[in-house]
């Protein structure tokens, strides 16, 4: 039963570990790119081109994967001013938010 018990576990700490599907970090890095580098840094280092928005690598900071998804979907209230009204589609905000979140699982 112990041993039942520390696998469950095991397995529970893994299934939060693991980073998200790469075909949805890679879309996500995609949309970023085409959306959001005009005001954001997107990769491990740099600066955000307006000093307002916050680096994607810094986010993940802020939120689990679900909630980042979900305030997408929510529709995101905006950390700076010339953050654009972007209605996401469930898939783009899942895709971003797993782009953001895949910061947190780099070393």
């Amino acid at each position: 039963m112990m041993l039942r018990t520390h696998l469950l576990a095991l397995a529970c700490l893994l299934a939060v570990a693991l980073p998200a599907n790469a075909d949805d970090v890679a879309e996500g890095n995609r949309l970023a790119r085409n959306n959001c580098a005009s005001c954001h840094a997107l990769g491990r280092i740099g600066a955000s081109p307006m000093p307002a928005a916050p680096p994607f690598r810094e986010m993940f900071h802020n939120y689990d994967e679900g909630e980042l998804e979900d305030s997408f979907n929510d529709g995101i209230v905006a950390t700076h001013p010339a953050m654009p009204d972007w209605e996401m589609t469930p898939d783009q905000a899942r895709q971003i938010a797993a782009y953001i979140m895949s910061f947190a699982h780099e070393p």
